[in-house]
């Protein structure tokens, strides 16, 4: 047994990539999170296309171009990864612990990685506690080595082998495809993950290409809702 409590800390990348709430063996509550991520995250969600870039993109495009049009002074593919990011170190805040940094973010990468590698030897320190850092980014990994850190380096899958996929995780995956790509096409339905009008992060819009389609569709959605309303919880 450990003789002090372990806390596992997500680097940015490991945000990114949802890795904490796709597990079902790590307990949330012993999460710990750096605000320093979360800064250096808000940094990148800004960044949007405007008209003369869209235009470009539509020059490359040889079929659809108007889809194009939803993406107007809408966030680009670094701010879309970063909704992805916010969303997860959102949810991980409702059960994990957050702490502060040692000091302000900067645009610095590598001072960035340092004021989070200080937080945790703070922690640390004052906690009593062993905090582990979870990265896949070579340079965080070697910083932590050096601080005397405990971490995990993970090494990104080339293919991952799967044979079962439940309906959560479908949902997400087809969000995270429509978030990253910005529109994505599935069969006759295209899903956008950035349109006009969008108001929140986890919103999609739909355009169905199939009439037919579009009738059932809405048939089941009709009913769903009907019976959200009941107000019956599980």
């Amino acid at each position: 047994m450990l003789s002090k409590p372990l806390f596992l800390s997500p680097d940015t990348n490991v945000l990114y990539h949802r890795f904490l709430t796709n597990s079902s063996t790590i307990d949330l509550r012993e999460v710990l999170l750096v605000d320093t991520v979360r800064e250096e995250i808000e940094a990148s969600l800004n960044f949007k296309y405007t008209p003369a870039q869209i235009s470009e993109i539509k020059r490359g495009a040889r079929y659809q171009q108007f889809l194009l049009d939803e993406l107007v002074n809408r966030r680009m593919k670094k701010s879309r990864l970063a909704c992805i990011a916010l969303a997860e170190y959102r949810e991980l805040r409702r059960y994990a612990v957050e702490i502060e940094g040692v000091e302000r973010s900067t645009n610095d990468k590598e001072q960035t990685d340092l004021i989070i590698a200080k937080t945790l030897r703070r922690f640390e320190k004052e906690r009593a506690a062993l905090p582990v850092m979870l990265t896949a980014d070579r340079q965080m990994a070697d910083l932590c080595e050096a601080e005397g850190i405990e971490h995990f380096h993970f090494t990104l899958p080339h293919a991952v082998q799967a044979d079962f996929c439940s309906s959560r995780s479908m949902r997400r995956m087809i969000y995270n495809l429509a978030m990253v790509f910005g529109v994505i096409r599935l069969n006759s339905v295209v899903v956008f993950g950035e349109f006009k009008g969008k108001k929140r992060i986890d919103q999609l819009k739909l355009r169905f290409l199939d009439e037919e389609l579009w009738k059932g569709f809405e048939k089941h959605l009709r009913m769903c809702r009907r019976l959200m309303n009941l107000g019956i919880r599980q």
